[in-house]
């Protein structure tokens, strides 16, 4: 079969008219990877400043955001195997056309094992352990059965019986109801007092962006297909979580914020979503950890189905 031969490209903005396009690659190549949402290059768009290029079968995403004249960033290509050659042939050249290297990340394992398949010695291939997602089975998260997830068990237990007849779930998001527009104000507004008061700390600002984020995600919740939960003690809103689908049987959870002065809150909300979850979606993706201790010990501790590795390749 004759490679492929793409042009040079004028990459484009990411825009919400662009998701059914984009999402029929990634549902069918992203591999159930957060990195590989159409919610979140959206969102985060002036982060990562993401742009797309499609082409014959092939999708192209170039990160400006991580790059600079010296060396430009793309995920791996979205496309069947047998494009794989000819599309990061094309990377390399379009890379090249800038005078600047290629770099492919972050990638999965299985995207490292093409590229010795088809381009052995021609890049240098770095694991990113912070980069590394943490995949869980629905049904387990949503159940917490066995041995393993008895502590997960008892905060639960112990929320409901501290709570009992106080706390209410409601869900948002799913469909457009018209409790749902209090639950949405009444989030926001949680949000904002969750913000207030972090004011002083060090990441405040990488927190601001975050809660632009989050807004921009709720207004949008229908068209970006968002679902999440809303947590009640005594009628007033105590947390919430939410996320999107990154697949046909895979949800990415996007925010998830509690009061932490409510004991069991975090393990109430992961429950609470999971419910909802396990209806539509076999696996959850609760993103990477960062490098941040206490976090990496809070996703290892119920005990991801799949650790998926993450790694940078840069073309020598």
């Amino acid at each position: 079969m004759p490679l492929l031969k793409y042009n040079m490209p004028d990459f484009k903005e990411i825009n919400l008219q662009d998701k059914k396009l984009i999402e029929s690659y990634l549902f069918k190549y992203g591999g159930n990877s957060c990195q590989h949402s159409f919610a979140q290059m959206y969102l985060l768009k002036d982060k990562y400043h993401d742009l797309f290029f499609e082409k014959d079968g092939t999708l192209f995403i170039y990160r400006s955001g991580l790059s600079d004249e010296g060396m430009r960033t793309y995920l791996f290509p979205f496309c069947p195997e047998e494009n794989i050659p000819a599309a990061v042939s094309f990377l390399m050249e379009d890379a090249a056309s800038f005078g600047a290297g290629l770099r492919l990340f972050p990638i999965t394992k299985e995207s490292v094992d093409l590229l010795d398949r088809y381009f052995p010695g021609k890049f240098d291939v770095e694991e990113s352990r912070d980069y590394a997602e943490y995949i869980y089975s629905s049904e387990k998260l949503a159940y917490l059965k066995g041995k393993k997830m008895a502590s997960k068990r008892n905060h639960i237990n112990t929320f409901n019986r501290n709570y009992e007849g106080r706390f209410k779930v409601v869900r948002f998001g799913c469909e457009d109801t018209p409790e749902e527009n209090k639950v949405i104000s009444d989030v926001l507004a949680f949000q904002s007092e969750w913000l207030s008061a972090r004011e002083r700390q060090d990441l405040y600002k990488e927190l601001l962006t975050e809660d632009m984020h989050i807004s921009k995600a709720l207004k949008y919740r229908h068209r970006l297909d968002i679902c999440g939960v809303a947590l009640y003690v005594d009628d007033v809103l105590e947390g919430y979580t939410f996320a999107n689908p990154i697949s046909h049987n895979c949800v990415d959870v996007i925010a998830e914020k509690g009061n932490i002065e409510i004991g069991g809150i975090y393990q109430m909300l992961n429950n609470a979503f999971s419910l909802l979850a396990h209806e539509r979606f076999e696996f959850i993706n609760r993103e990477e950890d960062l490098g941040v201790a206490g976090l990496r010990k809070a996703k290892l501790s119920y005990k991801p189905d799949i650790l998926l590795e993450k790694f940078s390749a840069t073309a020598l």
